[in-house]
């Protein structure tokens, strides 16, 4: 049982022999969230895994500070890859009654995620299967993570199956990933799906690979305008002067094409 004046001091001491169970029993004291927060930098740089589980109760206290949550979530993505699973199912929760604080602990959850990195690809992609605030947030950490095994995937998701059109999210966390998507996209470029074209020609005009000069142009006479318009787009993107001449002759066409 620790006391109610345990010091900062005796906080830097556990630290310093790696004493988790004292960090653990310290971060138990909500009605300190100064001592919280060092146990929790403590746990985290220490990086025992054992404290996986107690650390992860915490997230589900809303007694604790903004600052402890933050905390607790910084420390999850120091312990690493054993963290994933317990990260995961903090991002897919359903919000509490503080909406605000659910949402600012789900995106950090998936910051996390992301930092830990590639251990974490599988379990995001299995997560993009769940629906709700966690695809969109699964979404956004495959991005930032950059790792191909996520293209084929996030391209299966440009069809508007679950939003009905294209999706910038993630055409954007597509383009994040580079060079590894192009092929990808440009086999998507000839999709019967339209939002899967579109989705496409706007990752594509985001990476700005220079293979994807002549699909885009053939592109322009997309059956669908809106595609075609992203097409004329994504050429403006990469800024070939190859790409001119088939752009004015789209205009002469009668083609109207939104402006960037």
């Amino acid at each position: 049982m620790l006391s109610a004046d345990l010091s900062m001091q005796a906080v830097e001491g556990m630290r310093a022999s790696k004493n988790v169970r004292g960090l653990v029993n310290v971060i138990q004291m909500w009605t300190k969230p100064e001592l919280q927060v060092a146990a929790l930098k403590a746990l985290g740089d220490i990086g025992d895994a054992s404290a996986i589980q107690p650390i992860t109760k915490e997230l589900r206290d809303w007694r604790n500070e903004k600052i402890v949550l933050l905390s607790a979530l910084d420390a999850l993505a120091k312990i690493g890859p054993p963290s994933v699973k317990p990260l995961i199912e903090v991002m897919s929760r359903e919000p509490a009654h503080d909406r605000y604080t659910s949402e600012m602990l789900f995106e950090n959850a998936a910051k996390a995620l992301a930092r830990i990195g590639e251990p974490a690809v599988e379990p995001l992609i299995n997560a993009l299967e769940q629906g709700g605030w966690g695809r969109w947030l699964a979404i956004m950490a495959l991005g930032d993570i950059g790792d191909a095994r996520a293209i084929a995937p996030l391209i299966k998701f440009m069809k508007g199956d679950f939003v009905g059109s294209v999706s910038r999210p993630i055409v954007m966390a597509i383009a994040m990933i580079g060079k590894a998507s192009v092929e990808p996209l440009l086999t998507a470029l000839k999709d019967e799906n339209d939002n899967m074209r579109q989705g496409a020609a706007m990752a594509l005009g985001e990476i700005k690979d220079s293979r994807a000069l002549e699909p885009l142009t053939e592109t322009l006479r997309d059956k669908s305008s809106f595609v075609g318009s992203e097409a004329a787009l994504a050429l403006g993107k990469l800024a070939s002067p190859k790409a001119v001449d088939p752009l004015i002759q789209s205009v002469e066409d009668n083609r109207q094409f939104p402006c960037s």
